[in-house]
């Protein structure tokens, strides 16, 4: 019973285990915040006649609070267990009698009671306010000042429960930092169980964080000279990928085994990230091994058939672009002495580059191809990174003819706007960055006409040109283009999250829900998780997407060829971050 000194405050909701009947009678054990109880399990006999309730929480860890004997539960009103409760403490007596649940002595207030099913910890299973997992290239947008509130989500839930049921209405925004308590409770509640009913097996005494992060000397300079060394090759950067996956695990691994001050849902996420990398390393050697297979036992003839269309592609048909670029391509009158120019130095920069390079890689080729498959064997992407080197050495010449080709390109159209100012009778102010009018004399005036005459003649063969030299850079860039997005699918592809997602939704919680189930006179709601949707977990590669339309789309690279600014590969970073 109740003692008159101790007034109960308003309570409000109770935090019920669905594995536990209403009408059982014994001890509530688990927590209390405020306006709201969470129980836990109760404690039934044979324990009722004995001490051994009190002493299985003596060693029982909990994260904000000690759990405690709250009070007593029984079906009917003449049924009273006696009070285990310590000086000061007080002590809830339920009961319930006609479908109703009631505080004895307090039979006119209405009480909220919100089944929830204990998480299974050991499977991984728990309930969280938060999404467990959260977009890599999205978690640094834009935050309005209202969503970084505490238990912003929660606090919304909360005022939507008091909209449909404003006679239950509670008052400020304390409620929610007190629900958010009840979730970490309700998190407990199986270990708790386990404990009293002696179930479980003693969990692990907790460890004292021995660990301790190393201290990072290396300055900014070396490390600039290390990505830049790492970005010079695809194969560098995707060894450098997996050495850090591999020496990542002890540590993810010992975070969560850690018991002792981790966040709960930071420990599963390095648990689903753990297993993740595991799943597509497997994969990825799964699937390597099958093509080193077949490059290896092929390596002459892969050898043989590359070096045909590289030759081909690379050397000859370029050779035969430029001399009919050179050569008045479709009736277009070029300037003959500026062509020639273009024509034989193009031609001096594919000849030096076949025969100082790819002369000599082709007779590597077979050996290239079966190391290939070698490297294959410890995963697939080392194959797509060895294939991404080879393609920047076959094509090293026509970067090199590009670049200087556009180099010119958007240097005469520089040129040409300057002059044009100057014919026209008008100036670029820097300051304001505008043009303005101006006054020229004479002499200024003719030397600007008669060069700008000039470069509009020179302009249609620098064009041409450059038009042959920007087509074929963006065939490179496209093939570039592919394989870096099957480096990222099967570096990063969330295999094993979409197996949980499919599987067992528990262990990718990203919230909670309330659902109404009216019980006769009894208010009934049911605590259920929200897993994390597919689109959270693509939402990397829905950035990719978005990264990939805005810098191939059709507008920006007309835009980019059109001007003369260079056209290049999304940057590769993406594909080879930590996952």
């Amino acid at each position: 019973m109740m003692t008159s000194s101790h007034r109960v405050p308003c309570l409000s909701f109770v935090f019920w285990p669905s594995a536990c009947p209403l009408d059982s009678t014994g001890y509530l054990i688990g927590w209390r915040k405020k306006t709201a109880i969470c129980v836990a399990t109760l404690a039934t006999d044979p324990f009722v006649d004995s001490h051994s309730v009190l002493s299985g929480l003596t060693d029982t860890p909990s994260k904000h609070s000690s759990p405690r004997i709250l009070g007593e539960s029984s079906a009917s009103s003449t049924t009273c267990l006696p009070e285990l409760r310590h000086e000061g403490e007080i002590w809830l007596s339920l009961v319930y009698a006609n479908q109703t649940l009631k505080l004895r002595g307090f039979e006119e207030k209405t009480i909220i009671v919100i089944f929830y099913d204990r998480p299974l910890m050991r499977k991984h299973r728990f309930f969280s306010l938060q999404p467990l997992l959260k977009p890599f290239h999205f978690s640094d947008l834009s935050h309005s000042p209202e969503k970084t509130k505490p238990n912003y989500l929660l606090a919304k839930k909360i005022r939507k429960f008091d909209e449909a049921y404003p006679q239950y209405a509670l008052s400020g925004w304390g409620t929610a930092a007190e629900m958010s308590h009840v979730i970490d409770f309700i998190n407990s509640s199986q270990e708790l169980h386990d404990r009293v009913h002696k179930t479980a097996i003693p969990a692990k005494i907790n460890q004292r964080n021995a660990i301790h992060q190393d201290k990072k000397h290396t300055s900014s300079k070396t490390t600039y000279y290390l990505e830049l060394l790492f970005s010079l090759s695809s194969f560098s950067q995707q060894v450098h990928v997996r050495l850090i996956e591999i020496f990542s695990w002890p540590t993810r691994y010992r975070k969560i085994t850690r018991e002792e001050d981790i966040d709960l849902s930071d420990c599963r996420a390095e648990y689903v990230m753990l297993f993740n990398t595991l799943w597509l390393i497997a994969n990825d050697i799964i699937f390597g091994s099958s093509s080193a297979t077949f490059l290896m036992a092929n390596s002459e003839r892969l050898a043989n058939w590359l070096q045909y269309y590289v030759e081909t592609y690379t050397v000859t048909f370029v050779k035969v672009a430029l001399k009919w670029t050179n050569s008045y391509p479709v009736g277009l009158k070029l300037n003959d002495q500026l062509g020639h120019a273009f024509c034989v130095g193009s031609n001096a920069a594919v000849d030096i580059w076949y025969i100082y390079v790819l002369k000599f890689a082709f007779l590597a080729l077979p050996k290239t191809i079966w190391i290939t498959g070698f490297a294959s064997q410890l995963g697939n992407t080392f194959a797509l990174a060895i294939a991404s080197d080879f393609l920047t050495i076959a094509t090293f010449h026509l970067w090199i003819i590009y670049r200087i080709v556009t180099f010119i390109f958007d240097w005469q159209l520089r040129f040409l706007g300057v002059l044009f100012n100057i014919f026209r009778g008008r100036k670029f102010n820097v300051l304001r960055g505008r043009n303005e009018p101006a006054t020229y004399q004479l002499d200024q005036l003719i030397l600007g006409t008669i060069l700008f005459t000039l470069t509009s003649f020179l302009f249609p063969t620098v064009l041409a040109f450059y038009i042959l030299m920007g087509l074929t850079r963006l065939l490179i860039v496209g093939l570039h283009a592919i394989i870096h997005t099957g480096l990222y699918l099967l570096n990063h592809f969330p295999l094993f999250v979409v197996m949980l997602r499919l599987k067992d939704p528990a262990r990718l919680p990203a919230g909670i829900c309330f659902l109404p189930q009216d019980y006769q006179q009894l208010t009934h709601f049911r605590l259920t998780n929200v897993p994390v949707g597919m689109t959270c977990i693509f939402a990397d590669y829905i950035s990719l997407w978005a990264q990939l339309t805005a810098h191939y789309s059709p507008r920006l690279l007309f835009y980019r060829f059109c001007t003369g600014k260079p056209i290049a590969p999304l940057a590769t970073r993406p594909a080879y971050r930590r996952p």
